[in-house]
């Protein structure tokens, strides 16, 4: 297997079986461990049905220009840290990088993570791979509407510039490591990144920082289906509100309601 272009038409590429059942036992014990740090679900409307156990962090906003460094926040015990260092080990080699950012990810029961991309310089520029810790039949990742199931203690790489979705259906938590890896040689787009070309661009990879000249070829076919994905989330939170509220409640409260919503979760 070898690493392909992030621009390519892939979703999920599978890279190798792998040695998972130590860490399995450790983070399935978990529980004052997914309430260390709950600002990843507090900030991203996104994943407002996980929990997260960070093991390296790295700032979401940097850009090539800073000289920072992966910050190790938490080891896992015995024999469940020789089995994650292997996974570094794995990845970095066949990234030709250094590991920028693991977690472990646990989704709640019956929840979905809802449609987006990745954004910022950082997670554009990274590979993201995952590794299922515990996982069932009626958990499944959707990138660009093509479906994909992942298996316990396997490598995927998700290609995380693509619009991609999960879905819990299933009553048990599925648990994921994550882990981005940063490439050595970084592509040439990052030199493209500098602070005077920042802007917000609705057809771009980044919702941060434009990457080309978007908003001149007119994209409006990837416009559209974001759109799409805004009118889903305004549906499941309008079928919230009439579930929560009851039948009583008339047009103008529900938008109301809605409108309120959208101000608090920032989904647009």
């Amino acid at each position: 297997m070898k690493l392909l272009p992030k621009e390519a038409d892939w979703g999920i590429q599978e890279i190798s079986k792998i040695e998972i059942q130590n860490i399995k036992n450790v983070v399935t014990n978990f529980y004052d461990e997914w309430l260390e740090n709950t600002s990843r679900q507090k900030k991203f409307t996104t994943h407002e049905n996980t929990f997260m156990y960070e093991l390296i962090n790295y700032d979401y906003t940097w850009n090539f220009e800073e000289g920072k460094k992966p910050l190790v926040k938490n080891l896992l015990s015995g024999e469940a840290q020789n089995e994650l260092q292997n996974i570094y080990n794995i990845l970095e080699k066949y990234s030709d990088g250094k590991v920028i950012r693991s977690e472990i990810i646990s989704m709640n029961p019956k929840s979905r993570i809802r449609s987006h991309k990745d954004r910022g310089d950082i997670l554009y520029l990274a590979r993201r791979f995952h590794i299922p810790i515990k996982t069932n039949l009626q958990t499944f990742f959707v990138v660009e509407d093509k479906q994909y199931f992942l298996n316990e203690g396997f490598i995927y790489e998700l290609n995380n510039i693509k619009y991609h979705k999960v879905e819990n259906n299933s009553d048990e938590s599925r648990i994921h490591l994550i882990v981005d890896v940063l490439p050595d040689n970084i592509p040439d787009i990052a030199k493209l990144n500098k602070p005077d070309d920042f802007y917000v661009c609705p057809f771009c990879i980044s919702s941060w920082i434009c990457h080309g000249p978007h908003i001149d070829q007119k994209d409006f076919d990837k416009f559209d289906y974001r759109i799409k994905l805004i009118q889903s989330d305004i549906s499941a939170y309008a079928k919230e509100i009439v579930l929560k509220e009851g039948e009583n409640i008339n047009l103008k409260q529900l938008a109301d309601l809605i409108e309120k919503k959208i101000q608090q979760r920032n989904i647009i």
